[in-house]
């Protein structure tokens, strides 16, 4: 029986579900700033999962940590390294985001549908602005 017990409880402890896409493993200064310019959140409805959503505001202090640390895991040179910081800011001149949404649903998974349930826009205390 206590075997048996012991199988229920670790094949139900497996099947619960974790978030989509982990936590990322933050380092240095690229990692405080991604930290700091990243919100998440979870959709419900009722006791339901609709969407997991994690955005990252592409700010231009973001940027420059973003740059730095691409330039140091490609290893360039400073002048390669401006180069790189430069194509970014120029990239990213606009205010910019950077969104990840999981839906479990495959079958509500429909953002480019016309009649799709889910909507994204931005509101920056003017009105929404679509994408």
């Amino acid at each position: 029986m206590r075997r048996l017990l012991a199988f229920a409880i670790i094949a139900l402890a497996t099947a619960c579900r974790s978030l989509p896409f982990p936590d990322p493993e933050l380092h240095g200064e690229y990692g405080k700033a991604l930290k700091k310019w990243t919100r998440q959140v979870a959709l419900y409805s009722g006791l339901e999962t609709r969407a997991f959503v994690r955005m990252v505001y592409l700010s231009p202090d973001f940027v420059d940590s973003q740059a730095k640390e691409i330039s140091r895991m490609r290893a360039e040179m400073p002048d390669k390294a401006a180069e790189t910081a430069a194509k970014l800011h120029q990239e990213y001149r606009q205010p910019s985001f950077f969104a990840v949404v999981y839906i479990p649903d495959r079958t509500a998974n429909d953002w480019n549908e016309p009649g799709s349930v889910w909507r994204l826009a931005l509101n920056m205390g003017l009105g929404e602005r679509g994408p």
